[in-house]
């Protein structure tokens, strides 16, 4: 799949083998790296430079570690969640390596079927009331604009494509 669109795959994650999921990695063709011993930014260095990073570990340095592995013009979509952890960021080098090499960092939410069915069973289990008080814009999917306007009276504006 993969290999149709990237001269190279790999896939970073941080799990011990043997292990189902690397298995179908690289049955997909694509090479299994493991940040524990190789870490992003060291990627580079060993493999090239990537230009697409799909960070889903929730490990968190590896987003600003994804930055060090971008080759130039590349970008990194973040879906992973991690939890709260300080530690130090050369901020300079970060927002260089962004700018000069024009790199991005891309954030986006990923769940799986099980949470989408979750979430219908908790959004049917609440009373109407609320999504008639919550719901102030309903807008369809072929005129959203009245979605995206910005007044005192809108509190949540959703895109409706069939009811549930």
């Amino acid at each position: 799949m993969f290999r149709q669109e990237f001269e190279e795959t790999y896939c970073l994650g941080r799990r011990d083998r043997p292990d189902p999921t690397i298995d179908i990695i690289e049955r997909l063709g694509a090479t299994y790296v493991d940040s524990r011993e190789t870490p992003v930014d060291v990627i580079p260095g060993e493999h090239g430079g990537m230009d697409v990073i799909y960070e889903a570990t929730g490990y968190a340095k590896h987003p600003l570690q994804a930055v060090h592995g971008l080759a130039p013009n590349g970008v990194a979509a973040l879906v992973g969640i991690s939890s709260p952890w300080e530690f130090e960021v050369d901020g300079g080098s970060l927002h260089t390596e962004l700018v000069v090499h024009n790199k991005a960092l891309v954030g986006t939410v990923n769940s799986n079927t099980r949470h989408f069915q979750q979430a219908t069973r908790t959004l049917r289990a609440l009373p109407d009331w609320l999504f008639e008080e919550l719901i102030t814009t309903v807008a369809a999917p072929g005129n959203v604009a009245p979605a995206f306007e910005d007044d005192d009276d809108q509190i949540k504006a959703v895109v409706e494509f069939d009811r549930l």
